[in-house]
């Protein structure tokens, strides 16, 4: 995707640590969608992604490990900030009490807002 993005290859690109941070790296994305729908039935297309999916989650791991496929860990992540609540830094906490304060509204629910 760099070559289509006009950007460095991985082998081109200065370190992401150290001194120098200010030079931009030329890191760039591609992204592509498309209709599945275009290459068959849209029952063909999700039968093929649950077996993808089962065999990938099947996979066998080092001890201690597991398989996630792409977007398990974001789902889990919002699942837990629903329940929980999204952690805050005290910085953000006290910038959003003040904003309150300054426009009357109530401060934030303790127990939604927890620090990190």
């Amino acid at each position: 995707s760099a070559v289509l993005s006009g950007m460095r290859l991985s082998t081109e690109l200065m370190p992401m640590m150290g001194q120098d941070i200010s030079t931009p790296r030329k890191l760039g994305a591609f992204v592509m969608a498309l209709n599945p729908a275009a290459f068959g039935s849209r029952d063909e297309f999700d039968a093929g992604m649950i077996r993808y999916l089962n065999a990938l989650r099947r996979s066998e791991t080092r001890e201690g490990g597991t398989v996630l496929a792409p977007g398990d860990r974001e789902w889990a992540l919002a699942d837990n900030r629903h329940s929980h609540g999204v952690p805050l830094d005290p910085a953000t906490i006290e910038a959003f009490t003040r904003l309150a304060r300054t426009h009357g509204l109530p401060p934030l629910d303790p127990i939604r807002a927890t620090t990190r």
